[in-house]
This record gives structure tokens, sequence and C-alpha cells, in this order.
């Protein structure tokens, strides 16, 4: 990428001693970005701005894990799974809990 293309942004995050968690984000100006929900010592949730251009969207991304941690589901807040392409849907984890992926290593089908 040439250095013309590069966009750099600045980013903030607002930090709880309390939680000893991240909880918001913001950008360069104070607006929200991002606000992340904890329960129990876990991420439940991230409540997400955008601005497309025209207005700004928000929405909601729950996760679900499975009890050994090693898959996560993304769901929005009508029930509704995150697409893929967006890249927020879900994960695999291998135990030393490195993202593996959806794909087997050969491309030769889906999993």
């Amino acid at each position: 990428m040439s250095e013309s293309n590069r966009q750099y942004w600045t980013s903030y995050f607002i930090n709880s001693s309390v939680l000893g968690k991240t909880v918001s984000e913001t950008n360069g100006t104070g607006a929200k970005v991002k606000t992340y929900v904890h329960a129990n010592g876990a991420l439940v949730a991230e409540q997400q701005m955008a601005w497309n251009g025209y207005n700004q969207e928000e929405w909601v991304l729950f996760n679900h894990r499975d009890a050994s941690g090693a898959s996560l589901q993304k769901t929005r807040e009508n029930g509704s799974l995150e697409s893929v392409s967006n890249g927020y849907r879900s994960a695999e984890f291998d135990p030393l809990g490195q993202d593996v992926g959806w794909y087997d290593q050969y491309g030769t089908r889906k999993l």
C-alpha cells in the first residue's frame, strides 16, 4: 500500500478500575466507537457505532462461547448470526487459544 493511501486514526480506550477491563473505545474526537459489556469476567456483548456516510448506525453483537472456550459465535440484537464476511461472526480456537478459523488448511471443504 502506498503511503498516500494509508489512513491513520486515533483511538482511546476507557478502562474500568473496578473490572480491570476495557469498557469503551472512542475516536480522536471523543465520540463513542464501541462499548464492551462484561459479566462474570467474560465479554458478553459489544455495542458498535459506525458512520455510513449519511447517518450513524449502531448495533449490538452478543458473544456465545461453548463450555470449553474453543468455539465462539456472534449474534445480532435480533438473534441472527453475524455475517461471516464482516469478520465478526465466529472463531474456533486450538488448545493454546489461537484462532484456527472455519476452513480447513487445504481449502477443500468448509468446516
